[in-house]
């Protein structure tokens, strides 16, 4: 659903003839960052001690189900939020899907903006340390 919604911005833009983005206090005094390798350092940040975890973890085949359970949801979630609330994309560094929607393949694509992936591993991550680390910690 993530490429069709960056499918669809294009689209818009395309019959716009511009790109439109929503007024944003933050942008216009902050101005746009184009850090995008952060996100993906803090999902590796948050990642790998969950991985740790799940592999010293007792039962790891319990906690490897429910996190699966959990992904899978928030998964579910992603893609109906996606498909309701796609806003224009405040980057003017994303990527449009081109092409077929269902063999397309863009690590920052536009369209996405609100319920991204990167927030689904952290959500996730921090449900099963929720759930699941030692209490003395």
């Amino acid at each position: 659903m993530a490429n069709v919604a960056s499918k669809r911005s294009k689209l818009i833009e395309d019959a716009l003839g511009t790109r439109y983005t929503l007024p944003d206090v933050f942008f216009e005094f902050i101005g746009a960052v184009e850090l995008l390798w952060m996100t993906d350092m803090f999902d590796a940040l948050m990642f790998v001690p969950t991985a740790l975890l799940v592999a010293w973890h007792e039962r790891p085949w319990r906690v490897v189900s429910r996190l699966l359970l959990a992904w899978g949801l928030a998964s579910l979630i992603r893609i109906t939020t996606v498909a309701i609330t796609s806003v224009p994309d405040p980057r003017p560094s994303c990527q449009y899907v081109e092409g077929n929607v269902f063999t397309a393949f863009t690590l920052h694509r536009c369209g996405d903006a609100i319920y991204s992936g990167h927030t689904l591993i952290f959500v996730v991550c921090a449900m099963v340390w929720t759930s699941f680390a030692p209490k003395n910690i």
